[in-house]
């Protein structure tokens, strides 16, 4: 029984996902970002995680230590991501809609250490105390996100977080006061993908298009780690705003098997649609609220062959 306690046992990482996939598939795309125009493999991207990673580390976040990010559904979110997972660190994705006032009182009030952003939302942090500032473009005063990721080494990083141990700082809606964060584990969100792995149906190699924002729990949870976790492909869209059109001629011209949507996109897709059915996806699921009778019904009629 002494076995159970043995601290080797407790150890885990959401990281393991993604390397997982590139042991077992190293050559299949695990993203199709449509947005940069830049498609990875999951050794590619196994290697950029852990290359940002140890760029982190060096650059003097610790663990436990907070880190703000905000981006375009693209894939240096999900490369900032892990890797402020396998650094130790935390992960405070926010909402690129905020204004840069609440932006600032967020990241001060959580102590975050570094901000890791798109150039695009670089006015947002013009407040926030963190020094350390890395861009996903030139910027300056920040550090490039790129040059990073090619001085460091992929070599892999021993893993010293356990499965109670704090990853991501999810802002809540601030709806009686301000936006608190609140903490998310490792073991937590593990279980919480199986379970929607199972619920699902998520069959290994499927690919979703990915609409839902990537700052967002549903976001990661249902619209990338469900997919990476079982080797599919994560196509982000190549726009920054919904556009109905290009999203379903996107599931048509590659048989997509996976849609995880909100009920405010429904019509707007249905008002886009030819009326020939698509048959690709299998699973479609909605999140943020209730989806009505007939809107349900018009998910059906467009994807007669999902299971919705």
């Amino acid at each position: 029984m002494n076995d159970l306690h043995n601290p080797e046992r407790q150890l885990a990482n959401i990281g393991h996902i993604v390397s997982r996939a590139a042991e077992l598939h190293p050559d299949r795309v695990a993203i199709d970002d449509l947005l940069s125009d830049r498609r990875l493999t999951y050794a590619e991207l196994d290697m950029r995680i852990t290359r940002l990673a140890r760029a982190l580390i060096r650059l003097g976040v610790g663990k436990g230590d907070i880190v703000a990010a905000m981006f375009w559904n693209e894939h240096a979110m999900v490369e900032t991501i892990f890797a402020c997972a396998r650094a130790g660190a935390i992960v405070a994705p926010l909402n690129s809609r905020l204004l840069p006032s609440e932006v600032a009182e967020y990241v001060n009030d959580h102590g975050c250490c570094a901000i890791v952003a798109h150039k695009d939302f670089a006015d947002h942090f013009a407040d926030a105390e963190a020094a350390l500032r890395i861009s996903r473009g030139d910027l300056e005063g920040w550090q490039n996100f790129e040059t990073l990721i090619a001085a460091d080494t992929d070599a892999p990083l021993p893993v010293t977080t356990t499965f109670d141990a704090p990853w991501r700082l999810v802002s809540t809606g601030g709806t009686t006061g301000k936006s608190k964060g609140v903490l998310h584990s490792h073991v937590g969100t593990l279980f919480t993908v199986l379970a929607d792995i199972a619920e699902y149906g998520i069959g290994r190699g499927w690919q979703t298009l990915s609409i839902l924002p990537t700052y967002h729990v549903a976001g990661m949870e249902w619209g990338l780690f469900t997919i990476l976790w079982r080797a599919g492909t994560v196509v982000f869209p190549a726009d920054t705003s919904f556009n109905p059109q290009r999203y379903l001629a996107e599931i048509r011209s590659r048989d997509i098997e996976y849609l995880a949507l909100v009920p405010a996109v429904i019509n707007p897709l249905f008002g886009a649609w030819d009326g020939v059915p698509l048959m690709g996806p299998r699973t479609v699921v909605t999140t943020a609220a209730p989806t009505s009778p007939p809107l349900r019904a018009k998910l059906v009629e467009m994807f007669p062959e999902a299971n919705v």
